[in-house]
Parts: structure tokens; C-alpha cells; sequence
């Protein structure tokens, strides 16, 4: 687990909740932590989807 431009708490939760039988998270505790305080990006991606249904 990288923080990074596409991980964020929203992908992780994603991640962890669609796990069907375990799930194993790789990475630093300090980066973890980073993660899942810090607000989500999802605000910040344009997918276009306004425009592709208009």
C-alpha cells in the first residue's frame, strides 16, 4: 500500500469491502494512517459522466 494520487480512502474502502473471502494489506502503518484520515479525491476526478448522459 502506496499513498498516492489514486490511493485514497475511498479506493481502500472500495478495496476492503469487496473482498469475497480475506484481504491482506501490504505496506507501512505510518502510510495506512495517512490514507484513511486524509479526505478523499473523489471530489476530484472528472469522469465526464454529466456530459456522456446529456
Amino acid at each position: 500500500l502506496q499513498k498516492g494520487r489514486i490511493v485514497d480512502r475511498a479506493w481502500l474502502y472500495t478495496a476492503i469491502t469487496r473482498a469475497e473471502s480475506e484481504i491482506h494489506i501490504v505496506g507501512s502503518s505510518d502510510d495506512m494512517k495517512q490514507i484513511t484520515e486524509a479526505p478523499s479525491h473523489s471530489h476530484k476526478r472528472n469522469s465526464y459522466l454529466k456530459e456522456l448522459l446529456s
